[in-house]
């Protein structure tokens, strides 16, 4: 018996809006946006972007159809600190966003929630069993 063959196909696409170095990071997180009127891309914090070997907490939206990537504004509200190897679940129109690396030897374990209707970080305060800084 052979082994299963994968077929994904890959295509180049050209990035319009902000610039595509932007997305040259690691150590970030993405979710999948999808509302019944689009269907997109969040991408938040990570390590490199435009002015390279810095940590970020951008907030990026790409859309995989228009190939258009905007930033995110969040004026008004306070955002959590440039960050690495955070992990972001999307539910509902919430976007958690759960620790990370601020440094080398500076571990986070603190809680964000993005509201993806009113563009606006929360930080949240947990009780019960807390997330040990990892």
């Amino acid at each position: 018996m052979g082994s299963p063959s994968c077929n994904l196909p890959i295509v180049h696409i050209e990035i319009v809006g902000e610039p595509v170095e932007k997305l040259f990071l690691w150590g970030h997180s993405a979710c999948a946006l999808d509302n019944a009127d689009h269907k997109k891309v969040i991408v938040f914090g990570g390590f490199g972007g435009l002015g390279r070997h810095a940590r970020r907490n951008d907030l990026l939206l790409l859309d995989p159809y228009s190939f258009n990537l905007e930033t995110i504004g969040t004026s008004g509200c306070a955002c959590p600190s440039p960050r690495l190897g955070h992990t972001a679940s999307l539910i509902g129109d919430l976007m958690f966003v759960i620790g990370g690396r601020t440094g080398p030897d500076k571990i986070l374990n603190d809680v964000w929630s993005f509201d993806t209707t009113k563009n606006c970080w929360k930080l949240l305060q947990c009780g019960g069993s807390v997330f040990p800084p990892r």
